[in-house]
C-alpha cells in the first residue's frame, strides 16, 4: 500500500499534523516530525521517556529537537534526567544541560553515573560534585561508583584536583592497612567483609594513583581559555535556538574557603557542610573530635583527650611517632605536636563539648584559623602512619 499523500489524510489528524510540522522543518525525515508532535503532546515526565529514547537512537540527525526539549521543559513538562543525559552527552548541548538543571522536580534525580558521564563530555561543573562524592562516599569500602568518579576524572578532571587527591590518596592508604590489620575501629559486618572490602580499596587506590599524573600535566580550563575551545563553543553556540546563558561555576560546598584553604581530607569530610551552613561551632567541635579518634586509634589507646595526646606523643613509649625522634629537634618536634594536640583538647574541643554555643561564640575566622590547625596535626598523624 502506498504511503499516504498530504491530500489523502483527514485535515487536523495525526499524520495531518506530523506532515505539517515536517514541512516547517524543511526536514525529508519524518521521524523528526513525528518526534517534535509528541513532544509538544507530552504532558507529564512518564510520556517523555519512550520519546527521549527514540531520539537518543537517532544520534546526530535528532540535533533538530534540542529546541523543542527546551521549549517542553520550558512549558512546564519535566523531562526525565536519565533520558535527558545522553541527549545532552551526544550533542554537547550546554543550551539544553542548563534547561535541564532548571527543571528541579526530575534533575534533582540526576545520578553520580550521570555527572560522571556529563564531565567526560565535557561540562567542566561537574567536578566539584565529583570530587564531592569521593569525599562522601569515603567510609562505604564497597561503593562501586567511587571507581566511575576516578575514571571520570582521570580523563577529564584538571591540576586544580591533584592536593585533594593526593590527600584522599593518603587517606585511603591509611584506611587500606585498618581493614587488613583487622583494626578494632572495624565494625562486625566490615569484619565480615574485610577480604571484599580490602580488594575494593585497594583497586580504588591502583585507579587513584594511575590518574593523578594524568591530572595533573591538565591545566585547569577556566585559567587557559585557549582560542579553539572559545571558538568550539562559539561554533556549538551558533547551531543552537538561542546562545546558552553564562553557567555559573558550582563550587565544591557553598563557601569556598573551606574548600579550597587546602584543609585535610577530615576535615573537610566532618565540617564542610556545618561550615558551609555558617555553623562554625559545631564545624570546630566535629573536626576536634575526630582527630581526637584518630589518634585514639592510631596508638591503640583508650585514653581520651589531653591525657590520650601525652600518651600517644610522648617521648617514652608513645605509639604516634611523627619523626625519628633521634635528635633534639625531632624530639622538640615531637613534643611540639603533643602539646599543640592536648592544646586543642583543653582549649577547644573541651569547650565546645561542654558550653552551649550561645556562651562560647565562633566566629568564621577563628574557625578557620583553628581547623587549619586541626589539618595540621592531622598531617603529622599521616607522616606516623606512613612510617
Amino acid at each position: 500500500m502506498r504511503d499516504p499523500t498530504p491530500a489523502s489524510i483527514e485535515p487536523g489528524s495525526y499524520f495531518h499534523r506530523v506532515v505539517k510540522i515536517s514541512r516547517q522543518m524543511n526536514s525529508k525525515n519524518p521521524k523528526l516530525a513525528e518526534l517534535r508532535l509528541k513532544l509538544r503532546m507530552a504532558k507529564s515526565p512518564i510520556d517523555s521517556v519512550p520519546i527521549l529514547h527514540e531520539i537518543e537512537k537517532l544520534g546526530n540527525e535528532a540535533a533538530p529537537l534540542i529546541p523543542e526539549l527546551i521549549a517542553t521543559m520550558q512549558r512546564g513538562v519535566a523531562l526525565v534526567s536519565s533520558g535527558l543525559v545522553p541527549i545532552i552527552v551526544q550533542h554537547k548541548s550546554q543550551a539544553l544541560l542548563e534547561a535541564a538543571i532548571q527543571q528541579k522536580e526530575t534533575w534533582s534525580y540526576l545520578g553520580i553515573q550521570g555527572k560522571a558521564d556529563l564531565f567526560r563530555a565535557g561540562f567542566s561543573r561537574f567536578q566539584g560534585e565529583l570530587l564531592d562524592y569521593l569525599r562522601e562516599s569515603f567510609d562505604r569500602d564497597d561503593d562501586p561508583h567511587r571507581l566511575t568518579v576516578i575514571e571520570a576524572l582521570a580523563e577529564s578532571g584538571t591540576a586544580s584536583l591533584v592536593q585533594e587527591l593526593e590527600d584522599i590518596e593518603i587517606w585511603t592508604a591509611r584506611r587500606l592497612t585498618e581493614i587488613e590489620a583487622c583494626h578494632p575501629s572495624l565494625s562486625d559486618e566490615d569484619e565480615f567483609m574485610r577480604p571484599f572490602l580490602a580488594a575494593s580499596r585497594r583497586d580504588f587506590l591502583e585507579k587513584l594513583r594511575a590518574a593523578i599524573p594524568r591530572i595533573r600535566t591538565r591545566p585547569d580550563l577556566e585559567k587557559t581559555g585557549s582560542s579553539e575551545q572559545t571558538a568550539k563553543a562559539e561554533e556549538l553556540a551558533a547551531t543552537e535556538s538561542k546562545p546558552p546563558t553564562n553557567l555559573a561555576r558550582r563550587d565544591a560546598v557553598a563557601d569556598p574557603d573551606l574548600n579550597r584553604g587546602n584543609f585535610h581530607p577530615e576535615v573537610v569530610r566532618h565540617s564542610q557542610k556545618l561550615f558551609s551552613s555558617g555553623n562554625y561551632f559545631h564545624a570546630v567541635f566535629e573536626a576536634a573530635k575526630a582527630y581526637n579518634k584518630s589518634v585514639r586509634a592510631r596508638s591503640k589507646s583508650t585514653k581520651d583527650g589531653a591525657d590520650l595526646m601525652f600518651e600517644a606523643f610522648g617521648l617514652k613509649g608513645g605509639q604516634v611517632e611523627v619523626n625519628t625522634c633521634e635528635s633534639d629537634t625531632d624530639k622538640n618536634v615531637q613534643e611540639g605536636v603533643m602539646f599543640l594536640s592536648v592544646g586543642l583538647m583543653r582549649a577547644i574541643r573541651n569547650p565546645t563539648a561542654h558550653e552551649p554555643a550561645a556562651d562560647w561564640p565562633m566566629t568564621k575566622q577563628d574557625a578557620l584559623d583553628i581547623l587549619g590547625l586541626i589539618s595540621f596535626l592531622y598531617r603529622q598523624l599521616d607522616k606516623a602512619a606512613n612510617r
